[in-house]
């Protein structure tokens, strides 16, 4: 809930909640229940990643666009969680 109140406009009521409605959408994911990231992707990478598609799909995104958006993605080791949902937001509104 901390990675995603430091997203603006999303307070820590609002993230609590998101992680209630969504925790076991987001098991039946994959079958070992975790969101299988990129092939190349660190694992602070695959963190952002998951936490940004948690955001997109709470935002009412389809899983497949958000992941198609977030795999398209070049993130370095050290982008935010901020900077990747933002990134992926713009690609998905063009």
């Amino acid at each position: 809930s901390k990675r995603l109140s430091s997203i603006p406009g999303i307070g820590k009521k609002t993230a609590d909640r998101m992680i209630l409605e969504l925790q076991e959408k987001v098991k039946k994911l994959t079958p070992e229940g975790t969101l299988a990231p990129p092939h190349r992707a660190t694992a602070s990478q695959a963190n952002v990643i998951d936490d940004s598609l948690s955001a997109l799909l709470n935002l009412g995104y389809k899983e497949g666009q958000a992941r198609k958006a977030l795999e398209s993605l070049d993130l370095a080791a050290n982008t935010p969680v901020q900077e990747a949902l933002k990134q992926a937001l713009k690609i998905l509104m063009k």
